[in-house]
């Protein structure tokens, strides 16, 4: 309004977003407050960045999709970074409400087999039974894996360890 410079991430963890060679393309923020909305704010598209073709934790998990042949797919920043940091490597987010088709042809080029964890809730479970309509429609392999209601996935690894995360994805 009044033509100053505004910190529209203000009061958010701030994320970097890399694109696949490893260049900061963008930022993404998420509130620690529940009762703020949306959660989630990112970077709006530029020239070298889409949020429709980009993923959180593709550069750093390209090779273990490849060596994998596998890409799971979670919600957010910090249940990508969780399962990295306990060695869940070729996990990915998307940077909006729902994966898009053109994300999951960029994860298939790399992964035979895409892997849904979503959130537990009523919105986390509509998004994963769309993306399995759209890898479906593309020829893809994939998987949707349920969590405890009212479980994100990086909660799930916090309380219940790596191991029993490992089974949930093995198992479906």
């Amino acid at each position: 309004k009044d033509k100053k410079p505004y910190d529209f991430l203000r009061n958010r963890i701030i994320f970097p977003i890399y694109d696949v060679i490893g260049n900061v393309i963008a930022f993404g923020g998420r509130t620690l407050e529940k009762d703020i909305q949306p959660l989630y704010i990112n970077t709006p598209d530029t020239s070298v960045y889409s949020k429709s073709r980009s993923l959180y934790g593709l550069f750093q998990g390209k090779n273990a999709i490849a060596k994998t042949k596998k890409a799971i797919i979670l919600e957010g920043y910090i249940d990508v970074l969780i399962c990295h940091q306990n060695g869940f490597e070729n996990a990915v987010a998307p940077l909006g409400t729902a994966i898009t088709s053109d994300q999951i042809r960029i994860l298939s080029r790399s992964a035979e087999e895409l892997i849904f964890v979503f959130d537990s809730d009523e919105s986390g479970k509509n998004a994963a039974l769309r993306a399995a309509e759209m890898c479906l429609e593309q020829g893809i392999n994939s998987r949707i894996c349920s969590l405890p209601e009212g479980i994100d996935p990086d909660e799930y690894i916090l309380r219940y360890g790596k191991e029993k995360f490992n089974y949930l994805i093995d198992s479906g």
